[in-house]
């Protein structure tokens, strides 16, 4: 399980995040083609919040009262309407 708010992003040959409380985890490359940038690493930003529950590959982040979703190691397509 991860739980947090982000104090920094850094990508270096991945997605490393460390949040407020000091804990630091790397993320590997995943894409939600609905959002803009697309990529997790360049999506996350300071001050975000990220839940990741134990035992599964879906992330949300939340950011102004909304939530984004990826999955970690995949990409998804965008929504079509």
């Amino acid at each position: 399980e991860l739980k947090g708010v982000v104090s920094k992003v850094r990508i270096d040959r991945g997605t490393f995040v460390e949040f407020q409380e000091g804990e630091k985890f790397s993320l590997p490359s995943s894409d939600n083609l609905s959002y803009s940038p697309y990529s997790i690493g360049r999506f996350i930003k300071q001050g975000d919040s990220i839940v990741k529950p134990a035992f599964s590959d879906s992330i949300s982040v939340f950011r102004n009262e909304k939530k984004y979703h990826f999955v970690l190691g995949k990409r998804i397509d965008a929504q079509r309407h």
